[in-house]
Order: structure tokens, then C-alpha cells, then sequence
């Protein structure tokens, strides 16, 4: 099914929405992403990045997520996702069995990052080039990487001529040994084309306006999903950088959102405000919640029915799915 990528909304609805962070209150506009992601394909072009090849990417929820997720997958690449708790020597694992040839860091996630980007020499010597993103102006310089800020404007803000579809790729937990990296098979295709693995477009193609909440880290598969569908279908992603239950439900009362993801912590937490600051706010434009990652205890989801109807969903999926089976 063409037409479904941040690129024709680009050309249809330049100046909408397509991602808020709301506790930082950094937003990105679908012309925005577009040029953004262009660039950053343009950059990984003139870096002799192919179709195929992988990026590794360590961010905080962002803008710059966005456009380096669509920048890569716009142009073939495979979006290597690194948890932002992991050490520098279970990143630098990651990074070099993914055969990442650039790396993206945010320097305020913490030591991790910047230990990679100072001695990446030895810690990911495949990686041919270091670029921070992700934090506010100012704040993320990291000896041994270079702003990504300054490399992108460097670079048209056209599409490369030889646009085609990539993907990403997510490591296992790493339970039974070494994490081991879920990628599919490089499969060339439109770049407009909705993969099914990506998550589940009917839920989100019934809602008109789309606004879609997720407020996990986007490293993770669901979040990662949850911004790719309603991004593809021209919504609104909403999103935090650090989840806080109060500013969750004042951005649903603000941005109407209609589908939002959750994992059962959030619900508690949710329910352990003050019955005075959730009567503050209207979450009646909910139409679905769904909550995955851990057991929902039966007293929780009753309680989370008694106050937002019988909208909760619960899911299992894979890691290799997405969700999807």
C-alpha cells in the first residue's frame, strides 16, 4: 500500500504536528522531519553508507530520534536501537556484532555514551563516524564525537536518488547469553510501502485526527512502533522523555489523544494520584489504551476501567514481532 510515510505528509500537511515531547516541550513538524530525515540520508550517503548497512543509535526521545530513524530507513539502512541503561562494554558488544558503521549519542544519558564516543577507537573500531544529538543546544558536546547539528546542515535537504526501504534492529535482553540482534532479511522496496511487522494499522488508520501517546523510551519496540504507524498515516506522535503520570494525563486532556500504549507501572502510578489532580483533567477522547511488557494485576485493570471504560487492551507479542504474530 503506498503513500504511507512521513514524506507525502510533508507535501500535504507541511506545518502539522508529527511529534511532541511534551515534558520538554520540543515539537517537530512533518516539513521538519522530512528535511531533517533527507539531510541525515544525504549525510549517510556521502559517508559511503549502502543499502543494507547499520547505524547504531543511543538517544533520548527527541526530535533527532525521529528524523535519524526516517533519515537512515529512508535510504536503506538498518536503525540498530541501544538501550540507554546498557554499559559501555554491553553497547560497545551491540554496536560492533550489528556492524555499525555511525553512531548516534545523547550525552545526557549518562557515562555510557560519552565513554564511546571518547575511546571508540577501542570500543567500536568499525564505527567510522561519532555524532551527538538529542540534547539541548549547548549541552551535548562529547570529546570523540562531532554535532550531528552541524554535519546535517551541511547537506541538501532533497531526497537521495536512490531512496529505498530499511528497517531497524533490535537486541535481545541477553538472558541466555550474549543479547542477539532481531533483524529481518534486507528486502528492497518503496520507502512508502507499511511493512506489517511495524505495528498494526488498522487500530490506528480508524482514528481521525490521529494522536497517538506513547511515553516509554523508543528504543524499545512498541514506543519505536507506535511513532512509525502514526507518523506513516500522517498523525501526531506524543510522547516524554521521562515518564511522569501527572504530565501524561494533562497530554491527553491537550493534544485529544485517541490511542495511547502503556505498561502496567505507569497505571499504578497513574492511579496513586490524588483523586482531586485526576478529576483536573478530560481523558474522554481515549478510544483505546493498551498495556503489554509485564502482568497487569486484575485489582489495577478494574481500576483503570472503573475510570477510563472498557478501553483497556492487553497484548503479548516478541521481540522479533513487534506485537505482531
Amino acid at each position: 500500500m503506498p503513500g504511507y510515510h512521513p514524506s507525502c505528509h510533508a507535501r500535504t500537511t507541511p506545518n502539522a504536528l508529527a511529534l511532541v515531547v511534551v515534558d520538554t516541550g520540543e515539537t517537530l513538524t512533518y516539513r521538519q522531519l522530512d528535511e531533517g530525515s533527507n539531510r541525515f540520508a544525504q549525510l549517510l550517503r556521502s559517508l559511503g553508507l549502502q543499502p543494507g548497512d547499520r547505524v547504531a543509535v543511543m538517544l533520548r526521545n527527541s526530535p533527532e530520534f525521529a528524523q535519524v530513524y526516517w533519515g537512515a530507513t529512508r535510504c536503506g539502512c538498518f536503525v540498530t536501537l541501544l538501550s540507554t541503561h546498557l554499559k559501555p562494554s554491553e553497547a560497545s558488544y551491540i554496536v560492533e556484532d550489528a556492524g555499525a558503521k555511525v553512531l548516534i549519542l545523547s550525552a545526557s544519558i549518562g557515562e555510557t555514551p560519552r565513554a564511546l564516543a571518547r575511546d571508540h577507537a577501542e570500543l567500536v573500531p568499525g564505527v567510522a563516524k561519532v555524532y551527538y544529538a538529542g540534547d539541548p543546544a549547548g549541552e551535548g558536546a562529547m570529546e570523540g564525537a562531532e554535532p550531528l547539528s552541524e554535519a546535517l546542515e551541511a547537506m541538501p535537504a532533497k531526497p537521495v536518488s536512490d531512496e529505498i526501504s530499511g528497517f531497524h534492529m533490535i537486541y535481545s535482553s541477553g538472558t541466555t547469553g550474549r543479547p542477539k540482534g532481531i533483524v529481518l532479511p534486507f528486502t528492497p522496496g518503496p520507502i512508502d510501502e507499511f511493512n506489517a511487522l511495524e505495528g498494526v494499522m488498522p487500530i490506528y488508520h480508524e482514528l481521525d485526527p490521529l494522536v497517538s501517546l506513547n511515553v516509554g523510551p523508543l528504543y524499545h519496540g512498541a514506543p519505536l512502533s507506535g511513532m512509525v504507524t502514526a507518523q506513516r498515516l500522517g498523525g501526531l506522535f506524543v510522547t516524554q522523555r521521562k515518564f511522569d503520570a501527572e504530565g501524561v494525563l494533562a497530554a491527553i486532556d491537550r493534544y485529544k489523544v485517541g490511542v495511547a500504549q502503556f505498561v502496567p507501572t505507569m497505571f499504578v502510578r497513574m492511579l496513586a494520584l490524588p483523586d482531586e489532580v485526576r478529576a483536573q483533567y478530560n481523558v474522554s477522547s481515549l478510544r483505546m489504551a493498551v498495556h503489554a511488557a509485564a502482568p497487569c494485576p486484575v485489582e489495577i485493570k478494574r481500576r483503570m476501567i472503573e475510570w477510563w471504560g472498557p478501553i483497556i487492551f492487553e497484548y503479548y507479542g516478541s521481540t522479533e514481532g513487534v506485537g505482531a504474530t
